[in-house]
């Protein structure tokens, strides 16, 4: 993350629009083959909360707050580049939320002043 520094000094900087699968996906359409599980979500979610605060980012956004496996089936037929998308959620199909969000609950409530 410390890249954008060099890039564009001075600058205010955020994240937006990251996100990390908490279940493998397989698009064989695109080659595509990534192992992850919940703590492999949490993980990333870690380090980019304390990346961003040692950078002074002023924001996170995160792609999709739940999963969509349902839109995916039913709506958007099944297409292959959302479903990179549909196991990002921070609470699951079932409306459960995974380890990850206590870390976004944590962070939400952080004041570094």
């Amino acid at each position: 993350l410390s890249q954008i520094q060099t890039i564009a000094p001075g600058n205010s900087y955020a994240i937006v629009e990251t996100g990390w699968t908490a279940e493998d996906l397989s698009i064989p359409a695109f080659g595509l083959s990534v192992t992850s599980s919940e703590d492999n979500q949490k993980k990333y979610l870690e380090k980019m909360f304390t990346e961003a605060d040692a950078m002074d980012m002023e924001a996170i956004i995160w792609f999709s707050s739940h999963d969509y496996t349902t839109l995916w089936t039913d709506t958007l037929g099944s297409d292959n580049v959302s479903q990179i998308w549909k196991d990002t959620g921070l609470v699951n199909d079932s409306l459960v939320n995974r380890e990850a969000h206590s870390i976004w609950d944590t962070w939400l409530g952080y004041d570094k002043d």
